[in-house]
């Protein structure tokens, strides 16, 4: 029987819900009053935003539990809203989009660190 290295790891976890619970945050924090404007950035929320997380955590080869993985999300957000220039957002998503990528690149040295420890605490 072959195996592949692939097999062998876990897939990060993209649950529906986790997925809902961020998109209702996003929502909450960000289009508070413009429901039309959410449904018409809604999917590239979900690719630039709400999912890219879990796949660049997929590319890099490592999984975070979806707690963590939320909890890094809502604390990234909510650090922008406080430090960043939300005044002069021109698009939603896009603005989103780096905030979330730009944390996750900078911070991924401890972001494997966690990852890689938590996976050798699960297998043993």
């Amino acid at each position: 029987m072959i195996v592949h290295f692939n097999q062998m790891r876990p897939n990060q976890i993209k649950s529906d819900e986790l997925a809902a619970e961020l998109m209702d945050f996003v929502q909450t924090k960000f289009y508070e009053g413009d429901p039309a404007g959410f449904s018409k950035d809604r999917r590239r929320l979900l690719q630039w935003v709400i999912l890219w997380p879990a796949e660049f955590l997929d590319e890099k080869g490592v999984t975070l539990p979806p707690d963590r993985l939320k909890q890094i999300f809502v604390d990234t957000i909510l650090l922008a809203l406080q430090q960043g220039n939300t005044g002069n957002i021109k698009y939603r998503p896009a603005w989103l989009g780096r905030v979330i990528q730009s944390h996750f690149k900078i911070h991924w040295d401890d972001i494997y660190q966690e990852a890689k420890s938590a996976r050798l605490l699960a297998e043993h």
